[in-house]
């Protein structure tokens, strides 16, 4: 679901991101116009038409909305696949409405040799392409309409900026730094970001207090056993990734060892997703954060940071809640999300979830069959 960079990189503004958030794919293609090649993806762009309301289904957090799903085309001259591999070798394989279609946004880059690729979010596989640019169009076909209980939200979408790769910085602590507010002082360099790219390779253990490791493979210092101090939980992305208990346990470990004052190192495999989504929650448990301004704290140093729809989802949930963690689960348990802790930024009111027989009951029949709902 994610990827990483082994050089300095730009981010760029992609403008058809939104457009993208939700959307199914239907179809790829490649196409000679005008003398050179193009790459087509055809897809059906969910246009919400109301707002989307944060609710609890089947103790889970969950998103309710509807809309229209508008046909939509985009063009990449000049584009050659950098990787396709997954359900997008076959697409036309996959019944309309599987999962695997699901887009849920891009990130356009720019590398060293001025070459621009497009990296699409999805569920499963890759979808990877170099090209100059990219043009949206309008498409032929039936305009649908759809209702929908998701166990996602749309992540916003990275910031244009450079991804630098400081040197020294990561040869000391294998990652990046994430500021944090602990007893009314800041500190700068207390909390870390990073992924297996960061690591000494020569088998240097950061000068960290502790590490979580999130990812499948060992640290990279590892030689015999686990340091005391660290921790190895190796887990999962996308519907597969972790649960709001998983997230909460991890983050209080995190947070535990911050406010006593110790260093520490939170990675995954590329310091995108895993790794982003404890920070982020470590951040909401330590200061009382929103999720959104926990990733942005996070992407001031670290601007690749994205956790996926799901965890993004869980993370937002876990924004609105307040006190200890078993507080936090009976909300979830009971069907309720609890008030947002922060009275002066009410959001708008969220409405009670309805029973599972009456939401199938409003769905139906444009519920998506590939929408998980308990």
């Amino acid at each position: 679901m994610a990827t990483s960079y082994s050089s300095p990189t730009r981010i760029l503004a992609f403008p058809y991101y939104d457009s993208l958030a939700g959307a199914r794919l239907e179809a790829i293609g490649d196409e000679r116009r005008r003398g050179r090649s193009e790459i087509v993806l055809d897809y059906a762009e969910l246009r919400l038409s109301a707002k989307l309301v944060l609710c609890v289904v089947g103790g889970r957090p969950a998103e309710r909305g509807r809309g229209h799903y508008v046909p939509r085309r985009l063009r990449f001259p000049g584009g050659e696949w950098y990787v396709r591999r997954g359900p997008f070798e076959h697409l036309d394989a996959l019944p309309r409405e599987h999962t695997a279609r699901t887009v849920f946004g891009a990130v356009r880059t720019r590398h060293l040799d001025k070459s621009e690729t497009f990296f699409f979010e999805v569920e499963l596989g890759q979808l990877w392409l170099r090209a100059r640019h990219c043009l949206l169009e309008e498409r032929p076909g039936p305009v649908e309409p759809v209702e929908f209980v998701r166990h996602w939200s749309a992540t916003p979408p990275r910031p244009s900026r450079l991804v630098l790769q400081p040197k020294r910085l990561h040869e000391v602590y294998a990652g990046d730094p994430i500021a944090i507010s602990l007893r009314g002082r800041r500190h700068h360099h207390r909390l870390f970001i990073g992924g297996i790219r960061h690591q000494d390779q020569q088998g240097r253990r950061p000068a960290v207090d502790g590490v979580l490791n999130l990812c499948e493979m060992p640290n990279a210092w590892l030689t015999g056993s686990q340091h005391p101090s660290d921790r190895w939980s190796c887990k999962g992305e996308g519907s597969a990734g972790m649960d709001a208990a998983t997230i909460i346990a991890e983050a209080e470990w995190v947070v535990e060892r911050l406010r006593a004052e110790q260093r520490v190192l939170v990675h995954c495999y590329a310091g995108i997703n895993r790794s982003s989504t404890i920070c982020c929650a470590a951040l909401i448990l330590l200061e009382g954060l929103t999720a959104e301004a926990a990733l942005a704290r996070v992407r001031e140093r670290h601007p690749d940071a994205w956790p996926d729809p799901y965890h993004w989802l869980l993370l937002r949930w876990l924004a609105r809640t307040s006190g200890s963690a078993e507080r936090r689960l009976r909300t979830l348990r009971q069907g309720e999300l609890a008030s947002e802790r922060h009275p002066r930024h009410r959001a708008s009111p969220v409405s009670p979830a309805p029973q599972p027989a009456a939401l199938l009951a409003q769905a139906a029949p444009h519920l998506r069959d590939g929408t998980p709902v308990e």
